[in-house]
């Protein structure tokens, strides 16, 4: 089961980042995520499962000796997992020095190394796919690394994390600490997209952007928004799945884990600050919207097309009618 998905889009991460920035550069899936220095971003929280799959695409640089900066000493990770465990509340993934570790930290912030890889220079500015696997199900705690679908590393022989559970899972920057302001490589960038928590192996599973086309609408555009003006007014989209396979191709073998309706410009000025989702006039979902024009609302996953309660085939995608319906707080009063 997929339990968190995302293209790379900043506006449906649990907490907004401060560069608020999305690119369309250094991503396969469409959009990513562009990083800025020093903050963790919160992807998900109160996860509470003790065996999950980590998976995201980050571009950065991981060559830092060819820059001139010395980060042995670098503690901003590249991804950390909280647990419930309050001895040992972080796994982190951090890179140092064209090496890259996954660790347990402790309360006191000391780390136990858990894996090691070398020679990540070869992965330097191209986007990269990271999977970590954590179980701790069994006696002995299953950690297990991919990088491009590669298995690099694997760690089945100690109990790190005591039968813990799986809390959040937040992304960051990634850049080496020591870089200071003016130095070389303080402004480079990182950007992430792909991002998916799930209980199997993730591997090549994308989650893609998907193009849509109108089929109705009274809602109105306004520069190049759908903006709606009343309670009740109806925006209905299918997916365009030719251009799709333009994009992605499509074969009979081709497996579609779930959809998710969102929008990375969705907000209210007023009377309008609820919406209704339905699949062919099957409702599945409500979501109040926030005031800002820099959020984002995405609807849960879907598994199962509710209106067969069956799961999605390529043809469904083809012939699926979504349909965003507006409303308002004052509905029920």
């Amino acid at each position: 089961m997929i339990y968190y998905a995302n293209a790379g889009f900043y506006q449906f991460l649990k907490n907004m980042t401060s560069e608020k920035k999305n690119s369309t550069e250094h991503t396969i899936t469409g959009t990513s995520i562009v990083m800025s220095r020093g903050a963790k971003y919160l992807v998900e929280s109160d996860i509470k499962k003790n065996n999950l799959y980590f998976k995201f695409d980050i571009c950065q640089e991981t060559d830092y000796e060819k820059i001139g900066v010395n980060s042995v000493d670098n503690n901003n990770p590249i991804m950390r997992i909280g647990t419930n465990n309050d001895e040992y509340p972080y796994i982190l993934m951090t890179l140092r020095n064209k090496v890259l570790f996954i660790e347990r930290e402790d309360k006191t912030g000391y780390k136990t190394e858990i894996i090691k890889v070398d020679h990540m220079e070869q992965y330097a500015n191209e986007p990269v796919t990271y999977e970590l696997h954590i179980s701790t199900e069994n006696v002995f705690d299953v950690f297990e690394l991919w990088i491009n679908n590669l298995l690099v590393g694997v760690k089945k022989d100690v109990n790190y994390l005591d039968d813990s559970l799986l809390m959040t899972m937040e992304l960051s920057h990634g850049m080496p600490s020591s870089i200071a302001v003016g130095q070389e490589g303080y402004n480079y960038i990182s950007y992430v997209s792909n991002i998916m928590i799930g209980d199997e192996r993730l591997s090549n599973k994308k989650c893609m952007v998907l193009p849509t086309k109108v089929v109705s609408s009274d809602w109105k555009v306004e520069d190049g928004l759908y903006v709606s003006t009343d309670k009740g007014q109806e925006l209905t989209l299918q997916v365009d799945v030719d251009e799709l396979n333009k994009i992605n191709p499509l074969y009979a073998n081709t497996k579609i884990d779930c959809i998710m309706c969102g929008s990375d410009v969705a907000y209210s000025e007023g009377y309008n600050s609820k919406i209704n989702y339905a699949v062919n006039g099957t409702s599945f979902d409500e979501k109040t919207l926030s005031n800002k024009n820099y959020q984002g609302v995405k609807t849960k996953l879907l598994s199962k097309n509710p209106s067969i309660n069956d799961y999605w085939h390529i043809e469904d995608l083809r012939t699926a009618k979504f349909t965003m319906t507006s409303d308002t707080r004052l509905s029920d009063e």
